[in-house]
């Protein structure tokens, strides 16, 4: 038995380990650039689980990774960074307290919903698309005057594309099932009622 369960372990082909090495670079992603949201989603608008493990392991995250950017021979360029960190935390109060007063009005969302961007736009997936452009933009201009801040807010915008391109590919193959689901119900009822059951 024990050499059973050895040999399906072993079986496991490539594909299956590529696809665990694909999920595991997407975690990463997601947690490196999920402390972006704090500041590029409308107040409230998140989902009620949205800001969970990969928020925090990212905020955590973050003086650590300013701290290995850091040149030695420049220690104040980590100070942006880390005024930027300490907002965070305070928007992640104002997040909260928007997103319970929002839910009590009746604004119901998907729980892991990842928020809404600031400026209005008809099509939301191509806006947050766009954004993470604009935010490495942003982030090659503030690698001027601090090094850490411009690491992280380019590494964060390029995680978030990647995330974000992944979320939209697995919600279109989501729906490409519902759809085949459908057609499927269909072909069947209407061979069933030709039978005559």
């Amino acid at each position: 038995m024990q050499d059973h369960r050895q040999q399906e372990g072993q079986s496991e082909g490539p594909l299956q380990q590529m696809r665990g090495n694909v999920l595991g670079v997407i975690a990463i992603c997601q947690m490196f650039s999920a402390p972006l949201y704090i500041v590029t989603r409308r107040f409230g608008t998140w989902g009620e689980r949205f800001c969970g493990f990969h928020m925090g392991a990212g905020l955590l995250a973050l003086p650590v990774i300013g701290a290995f950017s850091t040149p030695q021979d420049h220690p104040e360029q980590l100070a942006p960074l880390m005024w930027l960190w300490c907002a965070m935390w305070g928007l992640l109060l104002v997040h909260r307290i928007a997103g319970i007063w929002r839910r009590s009005r009746g604004e119901v969302v998907h729980s892991l919903y990842d928020g809404a961007v600031w400026w209005p736009t008809r099509n939301e997936v191509r806006a947050k698309r766009n954004e993470h452009g604009l935010i490495l933009l942003l982030g090659l201009g503030c690698l001027v005057f601090s090094q850490p801040l411009g690491a992280w807010v380019i590494g964060a915008a390029v995680c978030g594309c990647i995330s974000t391109e992944y979320q939209h590919q697995a919600r279109q193959a989501q729906l490409r099932a519902i759809r085949d689901s459908q057609r499927e119900g269909a072909w069947l009822h209407a061979n069933y009622r030709k039978e005559g059951y």
